[in-house]
Formats: C-alpha cells, structure tokens, sequence
C-alpha cells in the first residue's frame, strides 16, 4: 500500500473496529476508482453477496432446481465472468501491477495517494486484511475477546495495532496488570508491545493463499474448481506475461501435497459463507 501521509485521529481509529459498514463504504467506493478491473471486481463480489443472502433462505434441492433452470446463454454468460474474475484477482494481487486510469504521472500518483490515505482504507490495510489473513478472524471479534480478557486475542492485537491500548477495557487490563497477582498479564502488555506479528510469508505461500481464496468462492457459488484446475488459471497467467507455467505451483512432491496446500490456505477463508446450510 505504501507510505501514508497520516493516520486518523486514535478513537476515530478505535471507532473503526465496530463499523464494517463504514470500512467496506470507504474501501470499496476508493477501489472502484482504481481501474474499471478493481470497479468490476467488487461489483461481482456485491452480486455474490446478494446471492448468498439470497441462498440463505432456499434449501439445496430449490437451489438445485434453480440452476436447472438456467439456459444454456446464462450459463456460460455466469461462467465467462466468474472466469473474468477470477484472472482480474491473479493479475492484480501485486498493487504495483494495477494498470490504472490513464493520467500524467505525477496526476496519477497524487490521485492514487489520495485513494489509499483515506482512514478507511488505511486501516482496512493495517488492521481488517492483517486480522483476517494472519487470525483467520474479523478485528472487531479479536477486540470484542480482548476486552473479555482473552490474552491470545489480546497477544495478537497488540503485537498488529498499538492503539487498541487506547481502548478504555484494554487500558484497564494493563493498568490492574501492575499489581503482583496480575503480573502474567502486565508482562504479556510489555512483550506484545514490542514484537510485531508472527508471520512467515513468501510469495509462494502467498499465492496458495490467493489459490485459496478462489476455492473458496468457487465452492460458495456451487461451482468448486478443483486444485488442478485453479493451477491452470495461475499458469495461463504466467503465460501470457512471457514467463512459462507458474513456477510457485511446480510443486517438487507430488499433486496430492499441493492440493493439501491450497485446501490448508483455503480455512483461512472461512469467513466466507456458503451458498446454503442444511
């Protein structure tokens, strides 16, 4: 995301923890004005939220009887954009290779700076995406257990964001810390406080990650791509930029240890719901 100019004012951030619906405004009205690519990408993801709101209330058979119904045009008109997105999610994982709206230089790096400086998206950046992908969890639940006197969730979100100490609960816990029967916690404020995230990230993990995200949407839509199949996509990818197949997805043992990689990367999205429940 790069360097930002300043940070929001600590309880207009700490007020961030409780409003997802004010970080997903903020980010997504800011990413639409990317590219039309990114602005296409989040309005399938909002027709892919309406349908499983909508599936929610249907049971599999009616779900099933549904697509049945689907001609064979729409069906290939579904498939080609589920396709489409899924090339536009592996082309744009890197920021720096968003081909954006077209600009004098220094107009689209003002317009840019701009974009991703807006509160909303910092901590989207700085706290929402690093919650869910490193604790497979929303920062407003790590919160919520933190102030419970949860040390786990509390260990994870001071070594992420310093200013959940700013948090009245939170400064409670350090400050009853202090006495000699609470020294385990007040110890545990001190370490988290200078350590940062426990993460060993490469770009090959980071691209099982993504290979997991889109298994995830495929099973969420009814439409499961098996692991092979995903590996096509990162491979034609790779192609078209001159580079051969995927080297990150050459996996040295066998089919069966990759495909165990990209279903281990997919729990980490399970906060994404599924298309139905028994």
């Amino acid at each position: 995301m790069g360097e930002y100019d300043c940070l929001p004012p600590a309880d207009e951030w700490l007020k961030f923890y409780r409003n997802h619906r004010r970080i997903y405004r903020g980010v997504s009205d800011s990413f639409r004005q990317i590219n039309d690519d990114v602005a296409k990408a989040i309005d399938f993801y909002e027709q892919y939220r309406s349908a499983v709101s909508l599936s929610r209330h249907i049971t599999k058979d009616e779900l099933q009887e549904m697509k049945e119904e689907l001609t064979t045009a729409e069906r290939k008109r579904g498939e080609a954009q589920f396709q489409e997105i899924q090339e536009i999610i592996i082309n744009n994982f890197n920021m720096n290779n968003i081909e954006t709206k077209k600009g004098t230089e220094e107009e689209e790096r003002e317009r840019l700076s701009a974009l991703l400086n807006k509160p909303e998206v910092i901590f989207f950046a700085r706290v929402w995406v690093p919650c869910l992908y490193l604790y497979g969890n929303y920062s407003t639940s790590l919160l919520r257990k933190a102030r419970q006197g949860d040390d786990d969730a509390l260990e994870k979100l001071l070594r992420l964001d310093k200013t959940v100490i700013a948090d009245k609960k939170i400064i409670e816990l350090f400050h009853q810390g202090k006495v000699a029967k609470k020294q385990a916690i007040h110890n545990l404020f001190i370490k988290s406080l200078n350590k940062k995230p426990k993460v060993n990230l490469t770009r090959r993990k980071f691209k099982y990650e993504l290979a997991g995200l889109i298994s995830a949407m495929s099973i969420s839509l009814g439409q499961r791509l098996t692991t092979p199949e995903i590996k096509e996509l990162f491979d034609a990818t790779s192609k078209d930029a001159g580079k051969g197949r995927d080297i990150d997805f050459e996996d040295k043992n066998t089919p069966q240890a990759l495909t165990k990689a990209v279903n281990r990367a997919r729990q980490k999205w399970k906060t994404i719901p599924k298309p139905y429940r028994k």
